[in-house]
């Protein structure tokens, strides 16, 4: 049995049949909702369900899928940066982020980020949280209150919205971040 056929007998198991389909050999994967994903064009199949009479589905052109965000291919030109005088407590040390992917809302941030010795003030806003994980190096991350978490290669920590502190390099460091900024709610 080919391919195609294989995929009508897997729709037909999950209760639907094909609106659409890719007529690309080898791209169909039943996604677990009513669509059916072309993995090779990273295209949705629109799908109909069998009590709906064929007539009323309409042709609808296959809609583009956000594409997954692999880092190790992507070649991106690093984004380079110290922190603002006014904030820096030891050393200027210079920052190196290469952001792999930002949403579609700009909420979302990810990528990798590495920096050398140094550390300086940080203030998160009260909408900004920040996971990250460290590849090699270390960091320690002080709150106000002089409690110091500190992280070196495995070790993950979250900066929480609204965190003041410090944020020091012990020794050179390369991290991959996910940084969630909020917008802000609307005034009433």
């Amino acid at each position: 049995m080919d391919i195609v056929g294989e995929t009508h007998i897997l729709m037909r198991e999950a209760g639907v049949q094909a609106g659409l389909l890719c007529d690309a050999v080898g791209c169909f994967q039943l996604d677990a909702g009513r669509a059916l994903l072309c993995a090779q064009h990273q295209t949705s199949i629109s799908l109909y369900h069998p009590l709906r009479p064929k007539s009323c589905v309409p042709n609808l052109p296959s809609v583009n899928m956000p594409a997954i965000t692999k880092f190790r291919q992507q070649h991106l030109a690093p984004e380079y940066d110290h922190p603002r005088e006014d904030r820096r407590l030891v050393g200027n040390p210079r920052r190196t982020t290469w952001n792999h992917f930002t949403s579609s809302s700009g909420e979302v941030h990810a990528g990798v980020w590495a920096c050398e010795k140094g550390s300086w003030r940080i203030a998160f806003a009260n909408n900004k949280d920040e996971y990250f994980y460290v590849l090699e190096g270390r960091c320690r991350v002080i709150d106000e209150q002089g409690y110091a978490a500190e992280a070196g290669p495995g070790d993950a920590l979250v900066i929480p919205a609204g965190f003041k502190g410090v944020f020091e390099v012990v020794e050179p460091v390369r991290k991959h971040y996910v940084i969630v900024d909020r917008m802000p709610a609307a005034a009433p």
